[in-house]
């Protein structure tokens, strides 16, 4: 039996697993990924592969898929089934030799408390989501603004119900944290920021560019949730010194909120892009603004930052910590597009795209030298040497 037994879903625990496995007694258990050189990895090579020691739970895998087809067909509560598939599932692992379960708990909260009441090894949950609740309360003022049909987050199972026993949870963000802490003031939380995950900027793109005017853009999913109406409206007055292109394919429910938008000079609407034509066209930028008023952690600006692209973010961005704490760009307010037309203002100026490049090799100094791994490795520690006691 291992140090630490690791029950999660295909994501960041394969870059976890791989990264630890070195440092710690750690055995990983994932759903939807093959073992390398198996006859499935072979048959199906564009699923995600791991090392042929990982317990693979293909009876799940084969589960969710046969639940994604019934979707197409039936009416159904789909979540509330997928959990119930998941919890019998691992709830067949073996964890009495445990020191340490580190879980997903959509997938496998109870199943993970029985054995702990049994066994008594210590726990460590994992979310990188924020708090539906939270969100729900921001974004539904929203929604009826513009005269939207809200429907509320965390309706088919309820996600939170883990925490009523839980005392240490890890997030990847202070945003997370926040959007819980209130609600469940008797949780450790432990920050594990993904930063670069392991990899290292383009040093050759760390360089200012110089445009005509400034070349912004936004990455994502065009919704309410994620503030591009108050992008647009910031950038609106800034013709002669502002470009912005919005990537990303519009939700279709909230069309109407933008249609007022889409005749300012200065915006391009582009779509829809693979992810190859995205990480071809970003080190063509100047800067990246997510204006999110809810984001649990930006992929897309972390892909900037690493191709030498400063960013503004909103206050409920995920990585907003780190780009405060090493100055990769700025941190403004929700919903506030005065505050973003004052910050890409000041980013106008080549000095302050220098600061904030310089804030990029200092964050991937950080990274290279400690980084998610070391955090996690950190929090393992102190885990295991507090259940010793």
């Amino acid at each position: 039996m291992a140090e630490v037994e690791l029950l999660a879903r295909p994501d960041h625990a394969l870059f976890l697993y791989e990264g630890l496995k070195a440092r710690r007694d750690l055995r990983l258990h994932v759903f939807h990924a093959l073992r390398r050189g198996s006859l499935l990895a072979r048959v199906f090579p564009s699923r995600k592969q791991v090392a042929p020691e990982v317990d693979t739970l293909l009876g799940l895998t084969l589960a969710k898929l046969g639940l994604n087809l019934a979707r197409k067909f039936l009416s159904f509560n789909w979540r509330e089934a997928e959990r119930r598939l998941a919890e019998y599932c691992y709830g067949r692992i073996d964890l009495s030799a445990a020191r340490l379960v580190h879980y997903w708990p959509m997938y496998c909260q109870e199943s993970v408390w029985r054995k702990k009441r049994r066994y008594g090894f210590a726990s460590l949950a994992e979310i990188y989501e924020a708090n539906p609740v939270f969100v729900n309360a921001i974004v539904e003022d929203e929604y009826r603004r513009f005269g939207i049909p809200f429907a509320p987050l965390n309706t088919r199972i309820d996600q939170n119900a883990f925490l009523a026993h839980e005392r240490d949870v890890v997030v990847p963000s202070e945003f997370i944290r926040r959007s819980y802490e209130r609600d469940y003031p008797h949780v450790r939380w432990h920050l594990a920021p993904y930063g670069f995950m392991g990899q290292r900027a383009f040093s050759d793109l760390l360089t200012v560019k110089t445009h005509a005017r400034l070349r912004v853009a936004y990455l994502g999913r065009v919704c309410l949730e994620k503030g591009v109406h108050y992008l647009a409206e910031a950038v609106r007055p800034l013709a002669s010194q502002v470009e912005l292109d919005i990537i990303g394919p519009v939700q279709t429910e909230h069309a109407a909120a933008y249609s007022g938008l889409r005749d300012i000079g200065n915006i391009r609407w582009l779509g829809g892009m693979t992810h190859t034509e995205v990480l071809k066209r970003l080190p063509g930028y100047d800067l990246l603004v997510m204006p999110s008023l809810s984001d649990a952690y930006s992929l897309a600006v972390i892909e900037g930052l690493m191709r030498g692209v400063p960013a503004i973010v909103s206050e409920n961005t995920g990585c907003a910590g780190e780009i405060a704490r090493y100055g990769c760009g700025a941190v403004v307010p929700i919903r506030d597009a005065e505050a973003l037309r004052r910050e890409i203002l000041a980013f106008c100026l080549p000095g302050r795209r220098a600061q904030a490049i310089e804030g990029i090799r200092r964050f991937d100094a950080a990274e290279a030298e400690d980084g998610y791994l070391g955090a996690m490795d950190r929090i393992y520690r102190q885990l295991l040497a507090e259940n010793e006691k």
